[in-house]
């Protein structure tokens, strides 16, 4: 039971972790947008591209933030087939939950990346207007657009659904257990 206790305790704690990097990534994120943004808004330079220059750190730190998040919910169903039950029942109590009352995908986690998008993408539209730059030509408006459908898209479809990915990691895992003990994993009342 302790090494059991131990290992629930490391893997909680790997979670955690998990998580933590996900806030410094938005902190990040937001501090760099935001002096860019300033910068680009504030000073003489006529360009706009310089607004869409935290494009190329958004959708990066998108795709970390998306990898540390499958990460918790890999770790979680790990935790639900191997350690829970008796005394440990975080996930399992979670997992229910899901089922329950999570009918759709979690769209408020890419939120905020999607707004950071719109902020650079409108930011650079009215550094446009502002230098009277917009007008006359097809090539502005045009990079504007497919600058934000491009990031829409990338943010879209890399978006996973979490309630889906722990039952297909909660099989894995039990496909896995079973391969090792010989014992079906999971609780039939709690799935």
């Amino acid at each position: 039971m302790a090494n059991v206790a131990k290992e629930y305790e490391l893997l909680r704690d790997e979670m955690m972790a998990a998580m933590s990097y996900t806030r410094t990534i938005d902190s990040v994120l937001y501090t760099v947008t935001t002096l860019i943004l300033t910068f680009a808004l504030s000073s003489e330079n006529k360009s706009y591209l310089v607004c869409l220059v935290p494009l190329f750190l958004i959708l990066p730190a998108y795709m970390r933030y998306a990898a540390y998040s499958r990460s918790i919910v890999r770790l979680g169903a790990y935790l639900y087939v191997f350690l829970e039950g008796g005394d440990f029942n975080w996930e399992r109590r979670h997992h229910k939950f899901d089922i329950a009352h999570c009918t759709r995908p979690d769209r408020k986690g890419p939120m905020r990346f999607y707004m950071l998008v719109l902020l650079c993408v409108a930011s650079a539209f009215y550094k446009c207007l502002e230098a009277n730059d917009l007008y006359g030509c097809i090539e502005k408006p045009m990079i504007l657009i497919a600058s934000l459908l491009f990031s829409i898209y990338i943010i879209y479809n890399n978006q996973p659904n979490y309630p889906e990915l722990r039952e297909e990691d909660i099989s894995r895992w039990e496909e896995i257990k079973k391969a090792e003990t010989g014992i079906e994993a999971s609780d039939e009342g709690l799935r």
